[in-house]
């Protein structure tokens, strides 16, 4: 097929609930957009007909997303999902998000571009060490562990949205290579992904993307994808103004870390569109996720 979205929903079955959620909105908003739903089975065990939504099915290979002991790897799970891929362009949405209008025009807008990941902006060697919007690993530590040159650019991405032709598996190659092959110790993050202690993604994802020199921002650093932190302070957002500049609404990491006016838009329009009315309130459903910030 030409062009398609890729959810991945493994390691709970909170995240066959968001996939509902994330499901029926592009249905809603993009119904000529094929949907490929990645998951494993104890995902949708209590509610199977969930994935009646998707256009394609696809079961995981554990090997995929679990470590050499069995035990979940989100990080390697978030770095193989294009290898199930159908399409020939994909667009991939983390399955906490919701789309608010129809994305299509994005999928125009990214063609040809091989790889692309919501980023805010390069990191330069020189400068503070807390990297802006990086929360991984500090700029010595990155500059040092993965080998960079002076002249490197080290992205601060959000891996919640990506876009992939065949021709930019590589970047996903070689951040997947270097997750197994180079992994930074715990003890030098300055953040963790989830309750475990695992590895982000997205710092292997940063690190392939200096390694590789690759420009991978959308255009003029749009960002597809609206997130708003709860320790932002200000007037609450309304919906029709997100509608504006982006396509999708976000959650990440634990309850507290998202503003409560995104649960407000985020409940509201599931529950103004959403078929027979049925729909996850993501205030539950955040209660669930493995993820956390530190």
């Amino acid at each position: 097929m030409q062009r398609g979205i890729v959810l991945l929903a493994v390691g709970d079955e909170v995240y066959g609930k968001f996939a509902f959620n994330l499901m029926q909105t592009i249905r809603h908003h993009s119904p000529n957009i094929h949907i490929q739903a990645i998951y494993e089975p104890k995902t949708f065990q209590t509610r199977p007909h969930i994935l009646d939504l998707a256009d394609i099915t696809t079961e995981v290979n554990k090997e995929d997303i679990n470590d050499n002991n069995g035990l979940f790897f989100p990080a390697k799970a978030k770095l193989t999902w294009y290898k199930y891929s159908r399409f020939q362009r994909t667009m991939f949405l983390d399955v906490d998000t919701i789309m608010i209008k129809d994305i299509t025009p994005l999928f125009e807008q990214c063609e040809g571009k091989g790889y692309l990941i919501q980023q805010k902006e390069f990191n330069l060697a020189q400068g503070d060490d807390e990297m802006a919007n990086m929360l991984w690993a500090t700029r010595s530590v990155v500059w040092e562990h993965f080998k960079l040159p002076l002249r490197a650019k080290f992205p601060s991405s959000n891996s919640s949205w990506q876009y992939v032709e065949k021709m930019g598996e590589i970047v996903l190659e070689k951040a997947l290579s270097e997750l197994l092959n180079n992994q930074l110790p715990i003890n030098k993050h300055r953040f963790y992904w989830g309750k475990g202690k695992h590895q982000p993604d997205e710092l292997y994802l940063n690190a392939a993307i200096a390694q590789l020199g690759k420009d991978t921002r959308l255009k003029e650093c749009q960002e597809p994808i609206y997130f708003r932190p709860g320790t932002e302070y200000g007037t609450p957002t309304i919906l029709s103004h997100i509608q504006d500049k982006y396509y999708a609404i976000g959650t990440y990491g634990q309850l507290n870390n998202n503003h409560g006016s995104v649960y407000e838009m985020y409940d509201l329009h599931l529950h103004n569109i959403a078929s027979k009315g049925e729909y996850f309130k993501v205030h539950h459903l955040m209660k669930s996720k493995l993820a956390s910030t530190k």
